[in-house]
């Protein structure tokens, strides 16, 4: 082989060690999945907006709704006794959760929620809807839905069908569930397309927005705000907040 070739061999591979990282093949890759990365940034911050949007700007309650809020105490607002509830109404302890029934974290809460009545046997618990509209597009839909089964007496075995299929809330769907569960389906759709229930369903989430609710789910005992969120560690919150009651 000449000189000449050699040296052009030096040179191409030379060239090749020292081409920037962006035009190699692991640095492309690199570039595309950073771009990715900034998109999803990108879109969870808008989420996060739109959200905090909605919180701020309330959840269309009436003026006069406000101004009792305003006035009335914490404890008076949250034991609502026109809320779907389960527990005696008499014990010492109340748990008011803000829910959205699109929200798959409160469906992970679901089962410590069912178990409430077996683990304490001096706990009322009382469920208020916060639909995060901007997120779930589904949400307020479902919760006027719901409000609609409560008012036949039907809300926990409707509420557990629509948490049971949080991919299909759907006016039909609805419709279904109403059936199924041995609602007057002539009431309940009259009752949902008249927007029976909007205006409750809207001074829920303004006195959520009061009490600092800033996602779902969320839970008070008797007034005070305990934990937002689900995770594993929410029965050893309530347990201990709980006992810390019982000890007063």
């Amino acid at each position: 082989m000449s000189q000449d070739i050699q040296e052009r061999i030096r040179e191409s591979m030379y060239v090749r060690q020292r081409r920037p990282w962006y035009s190699r093949t692991w640095g492309r890759v690199l570039i595309v999945l950073g771009a990715f990365a900034i998109a999803f940034v990108a879109i969870l911050a808008v989420r996060v907006i739109q959200v905090y949007d909605q919180i701020s700007a309330g959840g269309g309650a009436s003026a006069e709704f406000i101004a009792q809020l305003k006035q009335d105490a914490r404890t008076d607002l949250l034991n609502n006794g026109d809320d779907p509830s389960f527990g005696p109404a008499d014990v010492p302890i109340t748990i008011v959760a803000f829910e959205d029934f699109q929200c798959p974290f409160c469906l992970s809460a679901q089962p410590f929620i069912k178990s409430l009545e077996a683990r304490y046997d001096d706990v009322r618990f009382v469920y208020k809807d916060f639909p995060l509209r901007a997120i779930h597009a589904d949400a307020q839909a479902a919760a006027e839905a719901g409000q609609c089964a409560f008012e036949q007496g039907k809300f926990w075995e409707f509420h557990d069908r629509l948490f049971a299929n949080q991919d299909r809330l759907t006016e039909a769907f609805f419709r279904t569930v109403a059936r199924d569960v041995g609602l007057n389906v002539a009431q309940f759709n009259e009752c949902v397309a008249t927007g029976t229930y909007r205006q409750d369903i809207a001074n829920d989430v303004e006195l959520g927005r009061v009490l600092g609710v800033i996602g779902t789910p969320t839970f008070f005992i008797n007034g005070q705000l305990i934990a937002q969120g689900y995770g594993n560690d929410l029965p050893r919150v309530f347990d201990e907040a709980i006992e810390f009651i019982r000890s007063l």
